[in-house]
């Protein structure tokens, strides 16, 4: 059964980035931006954030010693919002430290603007 829902899941995964693939080569063919779609694409993954919010929250409400290892993950990034720090677990679960855009370039490494992660 979890086989079944986790190649659901990988599927849909797929025919989003189609979708999402087909409508870039579209809007690079209109040489305009399209804001219905992008407002759409940004709802969706405004909702897709807030889903994966509510689970985290629901996850580490079950029980005290899930709110503790909750409350140890997100007291290592103190100068970040609870939000934030839902969402840098979200993204990473064993997230140990978190770097800007300005920090990775201090560094010397070369970050593309695109796949910079903004929380």
């Amino acid at each position: 059964m979890q086989d079944q829902e986790k190649l659901n899941e990988v599927q849909e995964k797929i025919n989003s980035e189609k979708a999402n693939h087909s409508s870039k080569e579209n809007s690079k063919t209109k040489g305009k931006f399209d804001k219905t779609a992008w407002k759409k694409q940004h709802e969706q993954t405004v909702e897709k954030l807030k889903k994966g919010l509510l689970k985290e929250v629901e996850n580490y409400t079950q029980s005290p010693e899930k709110v503790v290892e909750m409350l140890d993950f997100m007291s290592k990034f103190h100068n970040y919002s609870e939000r934030n720090a839902l969402l840098i677990h979200m993204q990473r679960p064993g997230a140990t430290a978190v770097g800007s855009y300005a920090k990775f370039k201090k560094l010397g490494y070369n970050v593309k603007v695109k796949m910079v992660k903004r929380i």
